[in-house]
């Protein structure tokens, strides 16, 4: 009777042992007995987390975290990201909040939906009664992003652009842009990625496309810039 109560004590010391020894706790995370490349149990903390070290190389040139501004180096490792191929746009599986592939077309451009938004977006700028005298729709660099304008005289008008922060000479001024408008008639165009001017945009109305005679009627005009 003893030694049979002797072995089932046994058995059950040797069972909690074995359920100890798959990992080792250390709350501290301290620096645990032995030698390099000796067995060793893994660390865990009170409540069972493991305990783990990342190695400060991750954090240096060849890591993937990038610090923000910081020049890119020729070589550097990155983790690819990819995408569905969707021909023509279409729903995706799933439901609204599930995960999922962004879509891209057969070479590679990724579809989007525009949104409207009461923020960004082109700034107006109206040059009504337009003539001969250059004005400026923006003084500094920028982009055009398309103009409307009607021309009330008998005979053809033209509206010149011109991309310069100096003083505008009509008619010896070279403009960069020239648009023609019919007698009696009117003319729009948008630049759905704008026109970029280096150094200001400057308007004015001539006769002609590169002259510096004023139309008989002053034109309207409403001009789109960033």
């Amino acid at each position: 009777m003893n030694r049979i109560l002797f072995v089932v004590l046994v058995c059950l010391v040797s069972t909690a042992q074995a359920e100890d020894r798959g990992f080792l706790r250390n709350d501290s995370g301290a620096t645990i007995q032995g030698s390099n490349l000796e067995p060793s149990a893994a660390s865990v903390n009170s409540v069972g987390a493991l305990q783990v070290n990342i190695d400060s190389s991750f954090q240096t040139g060849t890591s993937l975290i990038r610090t923000e501004d910081a020049a890119h180096t020729s070589g550097q490792p990155g983790i690819p990201v990819f995408f569905k191929r969707t021909d023509s746009p279409t729903v995706s599986g799933g439901t609204t909040e599930d995960y999922s592939l962004a879509g891209i077309s057969g070479n590679g451009g990724l579809w989007s939906t525009l949104t409207p938004s009461t923020t960004g977006g082109w700034s107006p700028y109206k040059a009504s009664a337009l003539t001969n005298t250059a004005v400026t729709v923006k003084a500094s660099a920028g982009n055009l992003g398309g103009y409307h304008c009607f021309n009330p005289a008998a005979a053809a008008t033209y509206i010149q652009i011109y991309d310069t922060s100096g003083a505008v000479t009509v008619g010896t001024t070279t403009a960069v842009l020239s648009f023609g408008l019919p007698a009696s008639g009117g003319g729009n165009v948008e630049f759905v990625n704008g026109v970029n001017f280096a150094n200001a945009i400057k308007v004015a109305a001539t006769t002609t496309g590169t002259g510096g005679t004023a139309p008989a009627t002053a034109a309207e005009c409403n001009f789109l810039y960033k």
